[in-house]
């Protein structure tokens, strides 16, 4: 049994409620695009690579 004090980390899929979405996200030690559609948490895809768009620039 989860304790009342711990609270589980966002993941995507999870279905929740906007009350409970909400308390999640401000315990959230990091900046992470998350959104709650319909009751449906989904979150943006990490990118693994700091220089993503540099390649394009120079064109």
């Amino acid at each position: 049994m989860v304790s009342s004090l711990t609270t589980l980390p966002l993941e995507n899929g999870d279905q929740l409620t906007r009350i409970e979405f909400e308390r999640r996200c401000a315990a959230m030690s990091d900046e992470k695009k998350v959104e709650l559609i319909e009751g449906i948490v989904y979150m943006a895809a990490a990118l693994r690579y700091k220089s993503h768009g540099k390649p394009h620039a120079s064109i």
